[in-house]
């Protein structure tokens, strides 16, 4: 979409407050008649119950698209609650050495009834098994002691 924070667009939607809504999502996008300045509505897409509602809401068929390049597929946005069309290289996974143990920290999934979200180590990248988290201050936390160095991942199940 091309945009002007000048008229004829809603210049009240001008970076200080109010954010441009869609009047009909089937609208062509570029004209300026088929947008409003209204209240913004942060985190709209965290209310969405499956994957499925999800894609529809931004309009997208495939899983393992990733059409902001940022290295996480839809499936990651969606269970992380992120903007699928904004770049965010934010680390998901944290890892801290403490002495003999590691400490292994990652943002809880947005409550996602249709996804359980799973840490995993493994020694060789080729065994993979799960480890056990608690949450620790909004967010799942693992304090590994009982493994040597490895290899960490977050694997994410779908349920039907």
């Amino acid at each position: 979409m091309k945009y002007d924070n000048q008229q004829p667009w809603d210049v009240d939607a001008d970076g200080t407050g109010l954010a441009l809504r869609k009047v009909d999502e089937k609208a062509y996008g570029n004209d300026f008649i088929n947008w409003q300045a209204s209240p913004p509505s942060p985190g709209l897409y965290d209310t969405l119950e499956s994957f499925e509602e999800w894609q529809a809401f931004w309009n997208f068929e495939l899983t393992d698209d990733n059409p902001d390049r940022d290295g996480l597929i839809n499936i990651f946005e969606y269970a992380f609650d992120r903007n699928p069309l904004v770049s965010d290289s934010s680390e998901l996974i944290k890892i801290f050495r403490s002495g003999e143990s590691i400490r292994v920290i990652y943002p809880l999934e947005a409550r996602r009834p249709d996804l359980e979200i799973q840490l995993e180590y493994s020694a060789d990248l080729k065994e993979w098994s799960s480890v056990q988290t608690e949450i620790i201050e909004s967010q799942n936390q693992a304090d590994v002691t009982d493994l040597d160095s490895g290899y960490y991942r977050i694997r994410i199940l779908k349920f039907p």
